[in-house]
């Protein structure tokens, strides 16, 4: 009796011992799982491609002191805001109907097609031109010259910008129209072209980089379409940089500054930073291979000279606390 009950011990213990060992396999599987959606998300997180904001200031050598003068502005670093996923205004699937749509409004008659790496240049009979990028962003331009100065009123160039636009189902929401009108102009400075602006915004903020709808009118009307951004789906919230972490980042390797060299008779002694705006950037022409609409930082101040000479100064970044 003694034995049997040793040999159900022994059983009982190697049965117990397996269902130990197997609860063990069985969580270090979980939590390996665990790691690697962690690690997926991180790398989700550093896939965003970063920013290669296009440089369009003198660039300045050396070391220059910068300075944060934000006051209570300081606490609006830092917070949580949405990260939104690029979806292609056109695809495989949708390619024939969105193509034909811009056929049928812009270029019926086409008599040759170009090829190009992000986009395909279509030509029509009377020498106007589609060009529709992959992602869906498209230029539509007459083949005319704007010789004759237009008369109408800059009022009635927006209405007519926006009338176009809306009767041809081609301004989504977010879009508004901005503040002021460019143009081109004659040797006596009178208007040879309008153009109109609808600038764009998401979750209330502003956007930077192309990411616009820009009508250009001339005396015969529209004359070309530049419909150039992103369409978006949110993914996430996510963190921005702090001012503690803001403050370790060099200003003169990352980013981008703008400023006017003209109006500096000297190198630059110094760089006072007073305020910011959180802005989104798209700008799927110049950077097609940015997964996201991403949040970025764009911070305003004063670059001084070393004779006392300022000029304002802007320096954008991106926002994202990787």
């Amino acid at each position: 009796m003694r034995a049997l009950f040793q040999i159900f011990t022994v059983i009982y213990h190697k049965k117990v011992r397996r269902i130990y060992l197997e609860k063990i396999l069985v969580c270090v599987i979980i939590l390996t799982i665990i790691s690697e959606l962690c690690a997926c998300k991180k790398k989700v997180s550093n896939s965003q491609n970063k920013i290669k904001f296009p440089q369009i200031a003198q660039e300045m050598h050396g070391t220059v002191p910068f300075e944060f003068a934000l006051g209570n502005q300081k606490n609006e670093l830092g917070k949580e805001i949405g990260l939104y996923k690029i979806k292609p205004r056109r695809t495989i699937k949708n390619s024939e109907y969105y193509d034909g749509y811009l056929f049928k409004l812009f270029c019926g008659n086409i008599i040759r097609s170009t090829e190009y790496k992000q986009y395909t240049r279509y030509t029509c009979g009377d020498g106007d031109t589609l060009e529709i990028y992959n992602s869906g962003s498209f230029i539509f331009s007459h083949n005319r010259d704007c010789t004759e100065v237009i008369n109408i009123p800059d009022e009635q160039v927006v209405e007519l910008a926006e009338e176009y636009l809306k009767n041809n189902d081609l301004l989504p929401n977010g879009f508004t129209i901005g503040k002021s009108l460019g143009g081109t102009y004659d040797e006596n400075g009178k208007p040879l072209m309008k153009s109109v602006c609808f600038c764009r915004e998401i979750g209330g903020y502003e956007v930077y980089g192309r990411s616009d709808i820009t009508v250009e009118v001339d005396a015969q009307g529209i004359d070309a379409i530049y419909s150039i951004y992103s369409d978006y789906e949110f993914e996430r919230n996510i963190r921005c940089l702090s001012y503690n972490e803001l403050i370790d980042i060099d200003p003169l390797k990352e980013g981008q500054i703008v400023y006017d060299a003209t109006k500096l008779n000297a190198e630059v002694s110094k760089i006072i930073i007073k305020e910011f705006k959180i802005m989104y950037y798209d700008s799927p022409i110049n950077q097609p291979e940015l997964s996201y609409i991403q949040p970025v930082y764009q911070f305003k101040g004063v670059a001084v000279d070393s004779e006392g000479n300022g000029t304002d100064y802007y320096w954008t970044i991106s926002a994202i606390a990787y």
